[in-house]
């Protein structure tokens, strides 16, 4: 990886340490307490999802994504946690 690349994605989790995150953990804390192995591959995986959201609307708009678009990338990945659960039960085995 070369620099410029490097200094990019330096600055990139620079700034996404400065957001809060107490409104992410608090939602996922009030529908999953984290008590499992289970629990810990969910927050990856909505972890994830939302990463891979947030970069899709980085790359097609070529901004950082409103507040607007964050609150709906929240409420489809609320609306698909069932769904995120039983695939993860299911790849899991449980």
């Amino acid at each position: 990886m070369d620099d410029a690349t490097r200094g990019y994605l330096e600055s990139v989790v620079d700034e996404d340490l400065r957001c809060n995150l107490s409104k992410d953990i608090l939602w996922i804390k009030d529908k999953i307490p984290i008590q499992s192995f289970r629990d810990l591959v969910l927050g990856y995986t909505i972890g994830m999802f939302n990463a891979i959201s947030l970069t899709a609307i980085r790359q097609k708009s070529r901004q950082m994504p409103t507040a607007e678009d964050l609150e709906l990338i929240d409420s489809i990945l609320k609306r698909r946690l069932p769904e995120i659960l039983e695939k993860i039960n299911r790849e899991l085995g449980v």
